[in-house]
Order: structure tokens, then sequence, then C-alpha cells
């Protein structure tokens, strides 16, 4: 359906698995949504964004013409 291959679905969930320090992909799932990296609640997700469009507008001035950096 996406056009990759196993090995790189492997290999995908294999680095995910290792940066997260599961011993296997169910303890990584697990430690995922543990960490609000899968199903956060829509509080969470809200403020997440609110604190990256604030760190946005910080950096990019946006004025009557567009973005000013």
């Amino acid at each position: 359906m996406l056009g990759i291959s196993f090995a790189t679905v492997k290999t995908n969930l294999d680095t995910a698995r290792h940066k997260l320090g599961g011993v296997n992909l169910t303890h990584a799932v697990a430690l995922a949504i543990l960490y609000g990296h899968l199903f956060m609640l829509e509080a969470t997700m809200l403020a997440r964004q609110k604190n990256a469009t604030e760190a946005w507008e910080q950096r990019y001035f946006i004025g009557e013409m567009g973005v000013v950096r």
C-alpha cells in the first residue's frame, strides 16, 4: 500500500524500539504511549500545538507584508 519493503518497515520499527529503550515491539509501543508519543489526550495535544505555534511566532516576525526573519 505504501510501496515500501518489509525490510524498510522492520528497520524503522527496530530503530524506534531501540530509541524508546524497549526490549521488544510490544514494550516499545507501551513506552511510546506512556511517553505521550501515541494516543495523547486532546488537551495535551492542543497544548503542544500552542507551544509549537508560539515558538514559531517568536522565531519569525509575522508582519503585514508576510514573514520576516
